[in-house]
Formats: C-alpha cells, structure tokens, sequence
C-alpha cells in the first residue's frame, strides 16, 4: 500500500483523442493529480514524495522535472515486468 497526496499520471500514448485516466484515480479531488499529456506546476512538488505511474519516456519526463524542481522523493510505478525499449513513436 501506498500512500500519495499528489500523483502524476503517464499512463501513455493518448488513445481515442484523449488521455487515458483510470477511474480509480478520475474520482480523486482534481488538485491531487494530474496527467502528463496537461500542463503542472513541478514547483509545487518541492519538498514532496512524488508517485508517477507509468514506465515509458513521459514517465521518466515527469519524474526528472519534479526531482529538479527540488522533490524529495519520487517512485515510479509500472504495470510491467521490464521498461519498453523501443521508442513507440520512432
């Protein structure tokens, strides 16, 4: 069990025109997370523990930018057994 205040959501490719949002996480308050695809403020992550989910270039996107902007910790949290090696747009 985990637990997270905030959470960045990199769950892929957007599919069907849209970002792909679990609904586990759409009924969490709008102020706890959001998706890779909008726009955020990694300011606000300072001095925080950060949970990203996902495992693809986004992912590590958003993991980088909050440890910059002076996050304390932040996990990245796959699906899978192995990262994709293959870059899916190339």
């Amino acid at each position: 069990v985990l637990r997270t205040r905030r959470l960045v959501l990199a769950t892929g490719i957007e599919g069907n025109g849209r970002p792909r949002i679990p609904d586990a996480v759409r009924g969490l308050p709008a102020d706890r997370w959001c998706h890779s695809a909008a726009p955020f403020a990694p300011e606000a992550l300072r001095g925080r523990r950060v949970a990203v989910l996902g495992a693809a270039a986004s992912a590590f996107d958003c993991a980088v930018t909050a440890l910059r902007h002076g996050a304390a910790e932040v996990r990245l949290l796959a699906r899978r057994a192995t990262l994709p090696h293959v870059e899916a747009l190339a």
